[in-house]
């Protein structure tokens, strides 16, 4: 899978434009996105996943040009913990996202077992509501759910946000095994240093 950014241009405010040089992005690597904070990397995900208007230029998936319904069917993200529907128990969230992203049910106890054994968190037994959590495991609750919904192509914006050093640690071997497993396109950004987590050959650094 490909996708290509090319000369794109976002508005945001009144007079105000934001820049995209020209790129393509595969699957082969685990994709990051990385600068300081306020260089646009929140920006230009939330234009791949078609949540902001673009000004100008274009978004390409495998040659095609990007569409409101191509985001929609192909894409899963998380941007902030906020957005979570966190009256629901972590749960019944993974099972509503998960339904919008196939015709087929798919089994999910992989995943929880997975999450019960590598993250340690007992989510799925009680009937606690996604506010009754930590902001760390809210985090951690809105990253999980994109995988579980295995789309094509996975956008994550600061994903290690309000995670300990453990947590972090966790995530990026979930990623990695996940990425080896699914060979989905995945996409983080981030202003740390990625290398601390990711073996420096998983990764694909965009600056």
């Amino acid at each position: 899978m490909m996708l290509e950014i090319k000369n794109l241009t976002v508005a945001y405010g009144l007079n105000n434009k934001i820049k995209f040089n020209s790129m393509e992005i595969d699957n082969q690597k685990i994709n990051v996105i990385y600068g300081e904070n306020g260089c646009g990397k929140s920006t230009l995900l939330k234009a791949i996943n078609d949540l902001i208007p673009i000004d100008s230029g274009n978004i390409l998936i495998d040659n095609l040009v990007h569409t409101k319904k191509d985001s929609q069917r192909k894409i899963c993200s998380f941007f902030d913990k906020e957005r979570l529907f966190d009256f629901l128990t972590p749960k019944e969230y993974f099972e509503l996202i998960v339904s919008n992203y196939s015709n087929k049910p798919k089994k999910l106890e992989k995943y929880y077992e997975a999450v019960e054994k590598d993250f340690k968190r007992n989510w799925f037994h009680g009937k606690n509501s996604i506010k009754s959590y930590s902001d760390g495991n809210r985090q951690l609750i809105g990253i999980l759910c994109t995988f579980f919904a295995e789309p094509e192509i996975i956008l994550l914006d600061e994903p290690f946000n309000f995670l300990d050093n453990e947590t972090k640690k966790k995530l990026a071997d979930f990623i990695i095994d996940y990425h080896k497993e699914k060979n989905t396109m995945i996409i983080l950004s981030s202003n740390i240093a990625m290398e601390d987590y990711f073996p420096v050959d998983v990764l694909n650094i965009i600056n």
